[in-house]
Formats: C-alpha cells, structure tokens, sequence
C-alpha cells in the first residue's frame, strides 16, 4: 500500500485517497492557534489500530516537527509511505521519485505565472516502514544508489549529445543570450539505527595526548558535532529523502573574453572552424558497426497511435528473440530514454516475475531507444546495474547487448538486457 500526500504549510485541512481505503480527511491539531503554519494530525483518531503505515507516517511527520524549528520547514514536503516488504519495489520507487522530481524542476520555469520567476525546490520524504530494518543494508543500498547516479552523468544519452553540440555552437561565437535554467536533485536517507563511524567516542588519552589544550577542545567540539549530526538522521523508520531544486543561472560572456575587450568578442565568429565543419567531422565518425542496419523501404502510415506503438513493441521484441533464441526466457521492451525509468522498469519486473508462481529463468528487455548512439554507456549501465543488484541481494545478474559492440558476437539488432536468474529468491 502507498499513500501521498503534500505537506502544505498553510492552515487549512487536508486529505488524500489511499488505494484500500475510503477518501480520508486530516485536520490541523486543534490545540494549535491558527496562526501557526505546522500541520500536525488530529490526535483523537489514532490510526495505528487500522492504518499502521499511516502511522509511520505520523511518526514521521511528528518527528520532523520536533527535529526542525518552527518556520525552518520547507515550503513544501510530500510524504510517501511505501508500505511493500520487497526490496525491489523500494528500488523502483526511488527511482520513480527521483524521475519525478527531476521532470517537476525542470518544467518549473514553464509552469510558473510569476515574473520573475522564482526558484523551485521541493523535498519528497520516502518512508520505508516494512523493509530495510538493517542500517547497513539500507546505507549500502543508497549509497549505491548515489554512485550509479554518478556513472549515469558519463551516459551518452540524448540530451548529452545535445549539450556538447550547444557547448560547441557557442564556442564558435553562438553566443547564448537568455539565462539557462539548471535542475538538480539530491538524495539522503534517515534511519533509526543511523551510525558513522567517525563519530564514535574518542578516548581522551587516546589520539588527544599529543595535542595542545585549544587542540584538544577543537577536537571535541567537532566530535560533538559529528555526532549531534548522526542523532540527527535517526528516525522512526527507514526514509529515503530526495531533495530538488531549479533555479536560473546567468549565461554571461567568459571573463577571459571580457577581460580582452570588445575587439577580441568581434574575432570570435572570424574563426575557420564552423558548425557546418563540425557536422561534417561528426559524419566522417558516424560509421555504424551494426550489421543488421541496412536500409528500408519506407512502411505504410498505421491507421491509429495504437498500432504504431503495438508495431514497433512486436518488432523490437521479435529482434531480441530471434537473436537471443531463448525460448524460455521472457521478453519486454522499454521504450523510453530516461536512465531512472529504465532502472525503475527494470526492479517493477524484477518484482512482477520473481515474487510470482510462475518460474522464471531469464527476462530479456529489449531497448529501442535507450542509449542507441554508444556501446559503451549500455555496458556501464549493465555494469551499475549489477551493482544495485548486489547492494539489495538479489540473485539476479545482467548481461548487455548492442548493435555497436565491440565484440561482434555481442552486436545485436536492437539493445538488449538479458536479466538471468541464479536462484529464488521471496523477499525481493
């Protein structure tokens, strides 16, 4: 089961629909004056008898009140509780925030009536009551988490592609003249039993012996802090927190280029090297090594959207099998280019075939779209795949094929990841 809602710091009720259960409305504590902008729910209907992860997430919201100092809080803080015991829907739905709040900060400057327009920024609280009791497993998993998303940066995806051609474009003079809007999203996680290791009790006539006095208390005071920061991050219950902002940033001219004068931003378009020289250098390199790419007659228009979306799903997975020739294996196709989809998609299946009745050997997902222009961030992808794999303990390992591998055993007509199952594992 999973409930959201939005922490809205205003004064008014609020209320949100759970899949089980009928539309439920919370009200502010009646206790507090109305001047008073914290949300606090109703204390004379206790929902722990019925709704327990509802009460995780009372926990969870009375503790942050308790933890922040009234009129610290964020604008705006959505709570989501996932109340599944299998690591792999966790997974997903980490992914799944982290796609969400990306696409809400970076539609912000469209979407916003005010001029100017402001900064956006916004924080999803992901409270995980049924899973991940251990901190160290629950640690290693974020911090996986962490790393893949810092691989991802070095993905050749579309929208790289697009920002180095723009980086070129104004290096050759191209100069951009509206401010750009950047998005970023962090992530962080609490937990009950949240320790670091740099904060543990330091004996006093241990590593202090040799220092000063003033040494000696700059040293306890930072320990002191470490550790008030640790008790920090201790909450009720496992809670993944992700965090984005958008906000402008002024494209000016370089400060090397101003520093030199107007006559030296005047000889910037006076350059041999233009763009048409770039798309005739991207040509000379665009060779494909794919077998399987020939030309094609054009096909008919399909009658409908539908049909065009059921032609290409039967094409690419029909690619896939006809190279893989597993019989017994399952075959899916995503479709989309987002990297945090594609890992979202990818433990949703994990989940649906593992945890089932029916026995499954392999699941083969076929990619048209995902990161079709380089072999070679569609095997690191595999390779952080197996990472997360690793990090939540599921016998599961990934192989990558594509059309522009180096092997040519590898080059298959369409990008595949074959997901072979080494065992069974329940709680996944």
């Amino acid at each position: 089961m999973r409930a959201a809602f939005l922490l809205l710091l205003l004064p008014s009720s609020l209320s949100f629909t759970l899949p089980s259960f009928k539309h439920l409305v919370l009200s502010p504590h009646p206790s507090r004056p109305s001047s008073h902008t914290r949300l606090n729910y109703d204390s004379s209907s206790d929902p722990s008898s019925s709704l327990p992860h509802l009460s995780a997430l009372t926990a969870t919201e009375a503790w942050l009140s308790n933890a922040i100092p009234e009129g610290h809080l964020r604008k705006e803080v959505k709570y989501t509780v996932e109340g599944t015991s299998c690591k792999t829907e966790v997974v997903a739905r980490i992914f799944d925030s982290i796609k969400e709040l990306t696409d809400a900060g970076e539609e912000h400057p469209t979407t916003c009536n005010l001029t100017p327009i402001p900064p956006y920024r916004s924080t999803l609280m992901l409270v995980c009551p049924s899973v991940f009791s251990s901190f160290e497993d629950f640690d290693q998993l974020i911090k996986t988490v962490m790393e893949v998303r810092r691989s991802s940066r070095s993905y050749n995806t579309q929208g790289v592609v697009e920002g180095m051609r723009e980086m070129v474009n104004m290096e050759l003079g191209e100069q951009r003249e509206e401010d750009e809007w950047r998005t970023s999203v962090n992530i962080a996680h609490l937990h009950p039993g949240f320790c670091d290791l740099d904060t543990e009790t330091v004996d006093s006539e241990g590593p202090y012996t040799d220092l000063s006095d003033e040494e000696r208390q700059y040293q306890e005071r930072l320990r002191l802090h470490k550790l008030k920061k640790t008790m920090a991050r201790q909450s009720p219950h496992p809670t993944v927190v992700v965090e984005v902002r958008s906000q402008k940033i002024s494209m000016g001219v370089d400060s090397t280029v101003a520093a030199a004068g107007k006559t030296e931003v005047e000889k910037v378009p006076e350059q041999t090297f233009s763009a048409a020289d770039l798309k005739t250098l991207e040509a000379s390199f665009s060779k494909s090594a794919n077998p399987y790419k020939t030309p094609s007659p054009p096909s008919p228009e399909p009658s409908s959207p539908s049909d065009a979306a059921a032609s290409s799903l039967i094409s690419a997975k029909s690619k896939a099998a006809s190279f893989l020739e597993l019989p017994s294996a399952i075959y899916r196709e995503y479709s989309e280019r987002s990297v945090e989809e594609a890992y979202s998609y990818i433990f949703k299946n994990l989940y649906h075939y593992l945890t089932g009745p029916m026995h499954v050997s392999s699941i083969c997902i076929a990619c048209p779209n995902f990161l079709t222009s380089s072999a070679h961030s569609f095997t690191n992808f595999g390779c952080d795949l197996n990472k997360l794999l690793k990090s939540v303990n599921i016998p599961v390992h990934a192989e990558t094929y594509h059309p522009e591998d180096v092997e040519e055993e590898r080059r298959s007509p369409v990008g595949v990841i074959v997901l072979e199952v080494e065992g069974v594992q329940t709680n996944m």
